[in-house]
């Protein structure tokens, strides 16, 4: 409505334009932003999607001239709170809401600022928001598809957020990986019109193959390669838990080789079911750590307990920038990383993931490029953790699509073709059981939690993990796998 009054504005009588500014102030407030849009939060939701940084602040700038009120109210709000969240988050090259919100999410961040610099020639996000469509560049497998991050629907694309940050920050890599992406029509035939550049001419860069993504979202991504034989680890430590289509699964790891191997289990089919709450973004779904507290409780004490990470806030979302910084969302640091194609360490310090159930935790990787093309790669992971008692139970993770196979302090999963050996080194005593199969594919405490729907084998829902404790408890506990 904004784009045709805007563009037909010579051919539209005073009664018209009253006409159309009724009707927006109308559709306006039944935006689930209100109008004036105060609603929803500033950082994750609905409210940083194509409300506010799209059709209000569009509609504001057309009708500008008759009512300026629309775009007053829209870009109050979004340079005093969305801009200052985007700030904060982007140096980090990635976007908390995973492999499907993300793009999704960023594709309107990066809209709004097209908008902004075609109406006032400047830049109001930081430039480090070039970088973030490298984090999917990065995780993107042989088959198409990206690695699982939150709450995800496996369709890969990511085409029109390349699209438009390629031609706002001049990047022919990002030009390449736009004009050669399957679903290339898929994008908005009108933002194509208005905002891709034809004239970029589209350059495959060589990449490292290994990258480091920093604050506040940190993680590895460390790839042997970029062809189809290509292993790819995923090593996650990243600083902040933002809730909403995040999950609690600071610390873990995910590996690709010719399928998927060590994975991010369960299936994101509607929000809020049981799986959901109960399962998909719970610790216990991630190749992670669980300490079995049993009696603390996970969000409000409506969730199962599962040894997990704790909620942030009891589970809401952060509001804005400063209910993030000071409302327990931090949840690990980052006290080394070093990469490079031939090795890369990620080691970071846990402790504030969990609950005061933790007194110390620090988990370390170490990936090695092997340079072998039957034995492509090893990652070591190594853990030491102290619990508040010595009875709380500390269980190690790995999740698979199909069933491993576990013989004393060897465990072997198959996909594909692909093939991951982990050998237990520590702890010196321990028990490893596997869980899963038909009736307790996403079991937690004795009880299974299915989706609202069957998963299909495209899902990736995964069937099997491993769960691996000392064999005694004690308050201190190393453990050393090498994948």
């Amino acid at each position: 409505t904004a784009m045709v009054y805007d563009w037909c504005y010579p051919q539209l009588t005073a009664d018209d334009k009253i006409l159309f500014i009724t009707h927006l102030e109308r559709l306006a407030r039944m935006l689930e932003t209100g109008y004036p849009p105060t609603r929803g939060g500033a950082i994750t939701g609905h409210a940083g999607e194509a409300m506010l940084f799209r059709d209000m602040l569009g509609a504001g700038i057309a009708i500008y001239e008759e009512k300026p009120e629309m775009y007053r109210l829209a870009s109050q709000r979004i340079f005093a709170e969305h801009i200052p969240a985007r700030n904060f988050f982007y140096p980090s090259a990635s976007h908390h809401q995973g492999s499907a919100y993300g793009p999704y999410r960023y594709s309107w961040e990066i809209l709004c600022a097209w908008m902004l610099k075609r109406m006032t020639g400047e830049d109001y996000f930081v430039h480090k928001q070039s970088q973030v469509p490298y984090r999917w560049v990065y995780t993107r497998r042989p088959d198409g598809l990206l690695l699982a991050n939150g709450d995800v629907f496996r369709s890969g694309s990511t085409s029109r957020a390349d699209m438009l940050t390629a031609a706002y920050y001049g990047d022919a890599f990002l030009q390449y990986q736009f004009v050669n992406a399957k679903d290339f029509n898929r994008a908005d035939p009108v933002e194509q019109i208005l905002f891709w550049n034809p004239a970029l001419e589209p350059k495959h860069v060589p990449l490292p193959v290994a990258r480091f993504f920093g604050f506040p979202l940190s993680s590895t991504i460390a790839r042997t390669g970029w062809d189809e034989n290509s292993a790819i680890v995923e090593m996650k430590m990243q600083d902040y838990q933002f809730n909403n289509h995040q999950h609690l699964d600071d610390g873990s790891f995910q590996i690709f080789y010719r399928g998927p191997l060590a994975i991010d289990s369960g299936l994101y089919a509607t929000y809020g079911t049981d799986h959901d709450t109960n399962y998909l973004k719970r610790t216990i779904a991630h190749n992670a750590m669980l300490v079995f507290d049993p009696e603390e409780k996970f969000r409000r004490g409506q969730a199962v307990n599962d040894g997990g990470q704790r909620w942030p806030a009891n589970g809401s979302e952060p509001a804005n920038l400063e209910a993030l910084l000071n409302n327990g969302y931090q949840v690990g640091k980052v006290t080394r990383q070093q990469t490079s194609d031939e090795s890369s360490v990620l080691e970071g310090d846990l402790t504030k993931a969990y609950s005061d159930k933790v007194v110390a935790y620090r988990r370390r990787f170490v990936f090695v490029n092997l340079h072998d093309a039957k034995r492509p790669a090893a990652l070591v992971v190594y853990d030491r953790i102290t619990s508040a008692k010595p009875e709380f139970k500390k269980t190690w993770l790995l999740h698979s699509l199909d069933e491993p196979v576990v013989k004393d302090a060897i465990t072997v999963i198959r996909r594909n073709g692909g093939k991951l050996v982990n050998q237990t080194l520590e702890p010196a005593a321990f028990r490893i059981v596997k869980v899963g199969g038909p009736g307790h594919e996403f079991e937690v405490a004795g009880a299974n939690h299915p989706p609202n729907r069957p998963p299909r084998p495209e899902d990736e829902a995964g069937s099997w993990r491993i769960e691996l404790s000392p064999a005694q408890p004690a308050a201190a506990d190393s453990f050393l796998n090498v994948i």
